[in-house]
């Protein structure tokens, strides 16, 4: 006969995309974010090394400090979302609210 059988091999997989944690700002404890933020510039002493800088690396260091602080501040005050894939990052809970009283009408 003049058909030969033809194999083909299809590679298939889709890599599947990790959707990271975000902070969810909304929900922040700001009291409590404020107050590690000021134990923590007060700590390092960021208020009067920010005024005594006197060369670009020292007032480099002190933003890199106070950008510690404010990371650190969040990690601790700040929650963590737990991403859907199907989330949609403009979707609040106004709208969430907004939609089930158009849907009662």
């Amino acid at each position: 006969s003049d058909h030969r059988c033809i194999n083909t091999v299809l590679n298939l997989d889709v890599p599947s995309v990790e959707r990271e944690s975000r902070l969810q700002w909304r929900k922040a404890d700001w009291a409590a974010y404020c107050g590690l933020v000021e134990k923590g510039w007060e700590a390092l002493d960021l208020y009067k090394r920010a005024e005594t800088a006197g060369t670009r690396q020292e007032l480099d260091v002190v933003v890199q400090d106070m950008t510690n602080v404010l990371t650190q501040a969040a990690e601790a005050a700040v929650p963590l979302s737990k991403p859907s894939p199907f989330a949609k990052r403009w979707w609040t809970s106004e709208l969430t609210a907004q939609q089930r009283t158009l849907k009662h009408l």
